[in-house]
This record gives C-alpha cells, sequence and structure tokens, in this order.
C-alpha cells in the first residue's frame, strides 16, 4: 500500500528552510500552503505572522499571531513576538501587555522583561523599568544590553557610581561595547574620576576610532586635569570628524586660552561662533582673549555680540566695563605720555642752548 505523501510537512520543513535563507516571500508561500491543509497548527501561524514581521507587515503579523494564540493561548514566544510587531507600530500598551502575557507563561523570559523595561524606559517610567531589567538580568546575568540600560537610567537619576557599576559588568560581559565604556567614562567624569573617564574613553576609541563624543569628552577629562596640550590634539580629533562641532571648537579654544595662547583661542572661538552665532560663551570668551592681547576695541565688540544675546550675562557686562576703563585709561596715558614727550624735548632744547651760550 502506498503512502500517501506529508505534504503538510514537506511544506512546513521547505518553509522554515527559506526564513533561514531569509527568503521570505517564498517562506510565506509554504505556511500559506501548510494552513490550507491544516489552519489548527498554533506553530505555523505563528511562522507565519513572523515571516511577515520580517517583511515589516506588522498588521498582518499580529492578526497571525492572534490566530496562533487562539489555539495555544500558552504559547510565550508568540506573546513575545506580538510584542514586539506592536512596539514596531508605537502601540506601545498593546506591547507591554504581549510582554506581560509572555511573562505570565514563563517567568525567566529575559528578553520580554528587557523589551518591556525598554518601553517603561521611554515613558519615562523609570524606576519600574530597572524592575524588567532587574529581572532580565536576574534572569541572564550576562544580559550585556540589560545592564547597559540599567546604568542609563541611573544615570538619568545622578546615580553615577551605580551608573558606572552597570557599565562595567556590561563590558565585562562584551569587551567591544563602545558605548558602555563611553557612558562609563561619561559617569567617573561627574563623579571628578578624571583619570578613570579617560580609560573608558581611551577603551571605546579602540572599538570605534570615530568615535567624535569619546574624542570629546576625553578633551574634558584631560582640561580638567590642567593637561591642556592633550586636551588640544583630542579636541583636534574630534573636529576632524565633525568639523561642525562647534562646542569643540569652544573648548580648543579654552584649552589654547589657559595656555596663554591668544591668538589660537581667539581662531578656535571664531569657529564655535561661525557654527553657531549665538553661542553666548564663545562670543565672551573671545572678548578674554583679546583683552589679554591688547585689543581692547575687539574685546568690547565681543562681549558686546554676547550681550545681544543674553542681556542680563553678568560676567560679560562686568568684562566689558573693565575693557572700556583700560582702554580710556589707555588713552589718557598715551596724551599724558605725549604732553610729557614734548616738555622733555623742550627742556633739552633750552638745556642744549644754555649750554651752547656757556
Amino acid at each position: 500500500m502506498n503512502q500517501v505523501p506529508n505534504f503538510e510537512n514537506t511544506y512546513r520543513t521547505k518553509g522554515l528552510t527559506l526564513f533561514r535563507e531569509q527568503n521570505y516571500k517564498s517562506a510565506l508561500k509554504c505556511f500559506e500552503e501548510v494552513l490550507k491543509i491544516n489552519p489548527n497548527c498554533s506553530f505555523t501561524w505563528y511562522n507565519k505572522a513572523l515571516t511577515l514581521q520580517k517583511e515589516k507587515e506588522y498588521h498582518h503579523a499580529i492578526k497571525c499571531y492572534n490566530k496562533s494564540l487562539q489555539i495555544n493561548r500558552n504559547y510565550a514566544n508568540a506573546w513575545y513576538n506580538q510584542g514586539l510587531a506592536f512596539f514596531n507600530l508605537n502601540l506601545l500598551d498593546e506591547a507591554i501587555h504581549s510582554y506581560d502575557e509572555a511573562i505570565k507563561m514563563n517567568a525567566n523570559f529575559a528578553n520580554a522583561w528587557y523589551n518591556k523595561g525598554l518601553i517603561l524606559q521611554r515613558l519615562q517610567s523609570h524606576e519600574e523599568a530597572m524592575i524588567c531589567y532587574d529581572e532580565a538580568i536576574k534572569a541572564n546575568p550576562n544580559f550585556s544590553n540589560a545592564w547597559y540600560n540599567k546604568g542609563l537610567i541611573l544615570y538619568h537619576l545622578q546615580k553615577y557610581a551605580e551608573a558606572a557599576e552597570c557599565y562595567f559588568e556590561a563590558t565585562k560581559v562584551n569587551v567591544d561595547f563602545a558605548n558602555a565604556w563611553y557612558n562609563r567614562g561619561l559617569a567617573l567624569y561627574y563623579l571628578t574620576r578624571y583619570s578613570e573617564s579617560i580609560e573608558c574613553y581611551d577603551h571605546a576609541i579602540r572599538v570605534n576610532a570615530k568615535f567624535v563624543n569619546a574624542w570629546y569628552n576625553k578633551g574634558l577629562s584631560l582640561y580638567y586635569l590642567q593637561r591642556f596640550e592633550e586636551a588640544v590634539e583630542c579636541y583636534c580629533e574630534a573636529i576632524k570628524l565633525n568639523p561642525n562641532f562647534a562646542n569643540a571648537w569652544y573648548n580648543n579654544g579654552l584649552s589654547y586660552y589657559y595656555m596663554n595662547m591668544y591668538e589660537e583661542a581667539i581662531k578656535c572661538y571664531d569657529e564655535a561662533t561661525r557654527i553657531n552665532p549665538l553661542f553666548t560663551n564663545a562670543w565672551h570668551n573671545k572678548g578674554l582673549a583679546y583683552f589679554y592681547i591688547g585689543k581692547l576695541e575687539l574685546a568690547i565688540k565681543s562681549y558686546d555680540e554676547a550681550l545681544k544675546i543674553e542681556p542680563k550675562y553678568l560676567k560679560a557686562q562686568q568684562n566689558r566695563n573693565s575693557a572700556i576703563e583700560k582702554l580710556n585709561s589707555t588713552i589718557k596715558d598715551t596724551i599724558n605720555l605725549s604732553i610729557i614727550f614734548e616738555r622733555t624735548g623742550i627742556r633739552q632744547k633750552i638745556s642744549n642752548e644754555e649750554l651752547l651760550i656757556y
């Protein structure tokens, strides 16, 4: 007696193979053939939904997850992936509900806890999000992204020491996690642990040599250690990567200023104000640099620009007044010097005449 071919299994196996090969359209046709034969197969509805999700057909995918869950309500992965589809449609409440159902089926479903945490974090429900990340970490202690996002929340709450520890845990799991190294550097910076923060930025840069903000913030830490030449090198790297990085130009100017390299500082402030004409501090500090090289009129003009933007900028007002006083004093001294010179000349002339007479 000839066996009847099992087309259901044939189509299902072929569909799964095509899915793994990322040939989603052909996989979808296979799953549809299976459902013609057996419309009550929860697993096939699930696979059809996953395939539609890969094609970004989220609404259609959700309907298929619902079909799968009608047949098997305890299908944790179907709940979880339905949550992903809702998330991609920005239907966050619905996504949380799906993740909650997945967690009911499997309390150690680390990814469901993590994704629920992501949504709560986006909704600014930081404490609840942190609970979710803790559950994800409990289920999977090597979940580097959960450690990282827990760190982000602690950083936001200004709990910098705890944030730094979380970022460190993330880097223990993934030594090439550039953002975790970078954010650990930021947390340590705010704890005034500048040397340690520099080490973190170096790790981030080792992973990604084009990490602009890592170069920039390394420069900041070096600046606060008064290692101004090294700070300039870092700001220059940041500027190479982003020539319109106004803050990098500005801080580069500060470093030059503290090395008494006022002309170089002015060039940097010029770039900062070219990029951002409303950069009050850059105008003000350009005024200071001009003041120290004795270009008082240009100093006053720079302070004026700062005060146009921020009329109540007290330091700019005070330094403008100082520049005006010094300018007036210089003009007065110049007039006095001229009078003394003329009188001295007359005296010497009279003396010579007297000498000649004698």
